[in-house]
């Protein structure tokens, strides 16, 4: 698909609506989804869309009505706020007034030419549909974004999943931010593997950092070796749980081959493109397996990553998943950063007045 034009232009002036708030913006993630939508890889919008769904910042006005964040905690102006726009819910779909589950119609990405509350500029405008909350205590903006999205996704996914039991094993496909957050999640569970597939060797010693046990480089073995190292880790079994977490199609076809009888495989990364690879249904069958999707969270992820954070900044290095740091005059800096693979994880730090945003038709 065609490469959408980004561009940095003036904001409109924000608005502080009645039930939403303006933030001043210290730190915006970089997320991998904003690649494949400036890609062309995922087309859920027309017209001109802003970027940025990952910030944290400073509450700089407050609308009418608004006095308490979405844990209903007291806020005043002042106060440091992480928000995740990706995840605003309409508050009229089916999912949102009777199941409960993530909202099907998500207000996200967000037309440019009014304020919203996109990170990728100075100043955002939180209407009462953005999740936001307030942050206590010593940790850092950097902190917070570490895993943006990321963290939620894994945390909702191990909702989905269900229970990890002792003595069980894990096989995270991916070493990105939403992998190594997979693996982080899964080594706070009684398993007795977290294997982690990915690369290069700089990504899997963080992974390893961050709670995985054993790391298979995706560039020195073949699918056959990362077979038979999970087989002789898992006494000829296979893995209890995989996740995917990679974002490349081939990961389907290995992941199911790695699970055990019984096995959950959970699908995190395969959302966009078009690709396809050959599927052999009956090993699903065979191994009684279930494939899993996991897509969208609900609102109070946020809150429980944040709190994550918070819980266990001492126990896992969250500050050394930040890798690059780009001005809002080089977003495009950023997402080149994050496309390649040279960053981790990059973040926008903006400095005066602009939004970035990009032409979706």
């Amino acid at each position: 698909m065609d490469t959408l034009a980004l561009s940095v232009e003036r904001a409109p002036d924000p608005i502080a609506e009645p039930g939403g708030l303006v933030a001043s913006v210290s730190l915006a993630g970089v997320c991998g989804s904003d690649v494949h939508r400036l890609d062309g890889d995922v087309r859920d919008a027309t017209g001109r869309i802003s970027f940025g769904h990952e910030a944290v910042g400073l509450i700089q006005e407050l609308g009418d009505g608004t006095n308490v964040d979405w844990a209903g905690m007291p806020i005043s102006i002042g106060d440091r706020i992480v928000w995740y726009a990706g995840t605003s819910p309409c508050g009229e779909c089916h999912s949102c007034r009777v199941s409960g589950k993530p909202c099907d119609n998500r207000q996200w990405p967000l037309p440019a030419a009014v304020p919203n509350a996109a990170g990728y500029r100075d100043v955002a405008s939180l209407s009462r549909r953005v999740p936001f909350f307030r942050v206590g205590g010593p940790v850092t903006d950097e902190e917070l974004v570490a895993f943006g999205c990321a963290l939620p996704t894994a945390l909702s996914g191990a909702q989905r999943l269900g229970l990890l039991e002792t003595g069980q094993s894990v096989v995270v496909q991916g070493s990105g931010p939403v992998g190594i957050a997979a693996a982080m999640v899964a080594s706070m569970s009684p398993v007795a593997h977290v294997i982690v597939i990915g690369a290069p060797t700089s990504r899997l010693e963080l992974a390893r950092a961050f709670g995985a046990t054993t790391t298979l480089d995706l560039a020195a073995t073949t699918a056959e070796e990362r077979r038979a190292r999970v087989l002789e880790l898992t006494a000829g079994r296979g893995a209890d749980v995989v996740i995917e977490a990679a974002g490349v199609p081939e990961a389907f076809t290995e992941g199911v081959a790695l699970l055990a009888r019984h096995g959950r495989y959970l699908l995190s990364g395969l959302y966009s493109g078009s690709r396809e690879v050959p599927f052999d249904p009956v090993p699903i069958t065979a191994k009684a397996a279930r494939v899993i999707g996991n897509l969208g969270a609900l609102p109070e992820a946020g809150l429980k990553a944040m709190q994550f954070v918070q819980a266990h900044r001492d126990r896992f290095p969250f500050r050394d998943v930040v890798t690059h740091r780009f001005d809002l005059d080089d977003v495009q800096g950023a997402l080149s950063a994050m496309r390649v693979g040279t960053a981790l994880k990059a973040v926008v730090a903006p400095s005066y007045r602009k939004v970035t945003h990009a032409d979706h038709g």
